[in-house]
């Protein structure tokens, strides 16, 4: 449902985590389209600035067993 959620069960699983980071992704999206790509790029920066996770797109996350 949700990345804690994701997280929890790798650490159930014996799992550490090691690394998160999260990375705005709305650019990935909307590159096709004449005006809404410069858009997206400008909130995919201004996201990033802000840095609220809730916002952005993408997640990696980084294990160690």
């Amino acid at each position: 449902k949700n990345i804690k959620e994701l997280i929890n069960y790798f650490q159930i699983s014996g799992l550490k985590l090691i690394e998160e980071k999260y990375y705005p992704c709305s650019y990935a999206y909307l590159h096709r389209f004449p005006v809404i790509n410069w858009l997206s790029k400008l909130y995919d920066y201004l996201i990033g600035l802000i840095g609220n996770k809730k916002w952005m797109g993408q997640v990696c996350l980084v294990f160690k067993k």
